[in-house]
C-alpha cells in the first residue's frame, strides 16, 4: 500500500468551495440534493460544477442525458488512474456543469485493480480526486460532488478533497444510528485534509404527508454527531414527482419552477379546477431544497467568519 508520507502535499485552497454529500449507506438521497442544489445554486448566478462519482451515474438520468451519449466516467477513471487532469465537463446549463461518472469508476473499487493502480501513481488515495480536479477548481464559485454508497477508496477520495460534508439521511432509528461512522470517516482523513469540516445533516426521503419530525430524531442525531448538526430543513419525498421528474429528464427544483411559470395555482381556480397534487408537491419539495440552500450558505459564511476571526 502507499506510503502517505512519501507523496507531495496537495495545495486546498482551490477547493475552499467544495462539497461533499456523502453518506456511506444507500438509499439515502444523495444524488437528489447534488442534482436539486446544483441546479439551484446555478439559476441563482452561480458557477457550479457537480462531481460524480458513483458508478450508477445517477445524475446522468436525473438531467435527462440520454443513454448514448452518456459518458460512463471514463474520463474521470481516466484522470484518477493516470494522475491528469479531468475532462471539459459537460455543460448542463450556462452556469451548471457535470462530470459524469459510471461503470468505468468499478475499477477503483476492485482490489486487484486498485492495487495496480496505487503502485503505479506518485499521488496518495486520498489525493486522487484532488490531483484531477485542481486545474478545474478555481473556474467555479461551487463543486457539489456525489458519492456511491460503499465506503471505498472513491469515497476516502471525496472526503479526502472536500471542505465542508453534507450528510443526506432517512429518519429511521437504523439510519440515524448508522451516523456514527461519519466522525469516524473524517477522523481517517484528517491527516491529508485536516480543514474537512462537516457543514451539517440532512433528512432527506421524508413523506409529504409527515407534516413534523419528533424533536427525539434530531436529538438523536446531535447526540451522534454534536448538538446543532442539523439543518432545519426537511428534504421530503413523493414517488409521483420523483418518477415524473426521471421521466422527464429534470430535477424537482425544475419541475416545479415550470409548474409556477406555466400553469400557477392561483390560475386553477378561474377554471374551476384543483391544482394537481403532484404541482403542490413539487413546489413544496422545491421549497425544501431551497431553505436546504440558503442554510448551506449561511453555515459556509459562519465558517469564514471564525477562520477569518482566529487569524
Amino acid at each position: 500500500m502507499q506510503d502517505m508520507t512519501s507523496t507531495r502535499p496537495i495545495d486546498r485552497s482551490p477547493f475552499d468551495r467544495t462539497i461533499a454529500v456523502w453518506n456511506h449507506k444507500g438509499g439515502t438521497f444523495k444524488t437528489s440534493v447534488v442534482a436539486n442544489l446544483g441546479y439551484l445554486f446555478a439559476a441563482g448566478g452561480n458557477k457550479v460544477l457537480l462531481v460524480d462519482m458513483d458508478p450508477q451515474a445517477n445524475l446522468d438520468i436525473d438531467f435527462g442525458i440520454p443513454a448514448g451519449e452518456r459518458e460512463r466516467g471514463m474520463g474521470l477513471a481516466e484522470a484518477l488512474r493516470e494522475g491528469t487532469a479531468l475532462p471539459p465537463p459537460r455543460h448542463l446549463s450556462e452556469n451548471l456543469h457535470l462530470v459524469s461518472g459510471g461503470p468505468a469508476l468499478h475499477e477503483f473499487t476492485d482490489p486487484a485493480s486498485l492495487a495496480a493502480i496505487l503502485e503505479r501513481v506518485t499521488t496518495a488515495r486520498y489525493d486522487l480526486l484532488a490531483q484531477a480536479l485542481a486545474p478545474l477548481a478555481w473556474d467555479y464559485d461551487l463543486i457539489l460532488i456525489d458519492s456511491g454508497p460503499a465506503q471505498t477508496v472513491l469515497s476516502q477520495t471525496i472526503l479526502g478533497v472536500a471542505r465542508y460534508l453534507v450528510v443526506p439521511t432517512r429518519s429511521d432509528n437504523a439510519s440515524i444510528t448508522g451516523l456514527v461512522g461519519v466522525q469516524d470517516a473524517i477522523d481517517e482523513v484528517a491527516d491529508c485534509n485536516p480543514g474537512l469540516n462537516l457543514l451539517g445533516v440532512v433528512l432527506a426521503g421524508v413523506g409529504t404527508q409527515a407534516t413534523r419530525i419528533g424533536a427525539d430524531k434530531r436529538k438523536a442525531i446531535d447526540t451522534v454527531l454534536g448538538e446543532g448538526t442539523v439543518f432545519e430543513a426537511i428534504i421530503h419525498y413523493s414517488e409521483k414527482v420523483a418518477v415524473l421528474a426521471r421521466q422527464q429528464g429534470k430535477t424537482v427544483a425544475e419541475l416545479a419552477g415550470e409548474y409556477h411559470h406555466t400553469q400557477p395555482a392561483y390560475t386553477y381556480l378561474a377554471q374551476g379546477k384543483k391544482v394537481p397534487n403532484v404541482a403542490k408537491a413539487a413546489v413544496a419539495i422545491e421549497t425544501d431544497y431551497l431553505r436546504l440552500a440558503t442554510e448551506i450558505s449561511d453555515r459556509m459564511f459562519a465558517g469564514d467568519e471564525q477562520e477569518s476571526t482566529h487569524d
